[in-house]
């Protein structure tokens, strides 16, 4: 991947959100950006939507900070804590239902 990994990521584990909006400000193309925004949202939020907001906000790609963010705070609280307003606007929400419904049953 990227040599910056291990002085980007890492802190932002432990919670430095700073570290990952410098990035985002300094390398906002950087594949390290939304990895870095993704792990301190998960670290230091305990809301999926104050979470995912800060993380589009944070500079970068917005778009990819979003998708990363949602895609791993999904996973730590599950589809219930994703804002009802964000699920209805979904375009294919009946499609991600319906994955969604598969890998329950294959988990099962």
């Amino acid at each position: 991947m990227d040599d910056r990994l291990q002085d980007v990521v890492l802190p932002a584990l432990g919670g430095v959100r700073r570290i990952a909006e410098d990035m985002a400000s300094r390398e906002p193309s950087s594949v390290v950006t939304p990895i870095a925004v993704s792990f301190a949202a998960y670290f230091t939020f305990d809301s999926f939507e104050n979470a995912v907001e800060w993380a589009v906000n944070a500079g970068g790609d917005a778009a990819a900070n979003g998708a990363v963010t949602g895609a791993l705070l999904g996973a730590r609280f599950g589809a219930t804590h994703v804002p009802a307003g964000w699920a209805e606007r979904l375009d294919v929400r009946a499609q991600v239902e319906r994955l969604h419904a598969g890998l329950v049953q294959l988990a099962g």
